[in-house]
């Protein structure tokens, strides 16, 4: 019975151990994701001429949960308790200073 039971805890820690280890990578795959998208997201908004569409478009189909990861992940300085509608115009600033950082002009 005692090697019944020794036996049964070693399976469950190893699947536990298993577990754990395909957890991590897949955070690992999320953060890559996160940032990729981040890029994208902030290339788009500068590049564009309306970039106000393009913000709304890209808050509006994400969750809060999504967009908290998202500003977390890439230490975007938006406030993640926010309203999704607060976070969309302090995404919309940060893109605005951006664009007056990299032209040198204000906007």
């Amino acid at each position: 019975m005692q090697k019944t039971l020794n036996y049964l805890i070693e399976q469950i820690n190893e699947e536990l151990e298993e577990n754990v280890s395909h957890k991590r990578q897949k955070v690992k795959v999320d953060v890559e994701k996160l940032r990729k998208e981040w890029e994208t997201l902030r290339h788009n908004l500068i590049n564009s001429d309306n970039p106000e569409r393009i913000a709304q478009e890209f808050v509006k189909n994400r969750t809060k949960s999504y967009l908290e990861q998202l500003f977390r992940v890439n230490d975007i300085p938006i406030d993640t308790r926010a309203s999704k509608a607060e976070q969309l115009r302090q995404l919309l600033q940060l893109i605005r200073v951006s664009k007056t950082i990299q032209s040198g002009k204000p906007q």
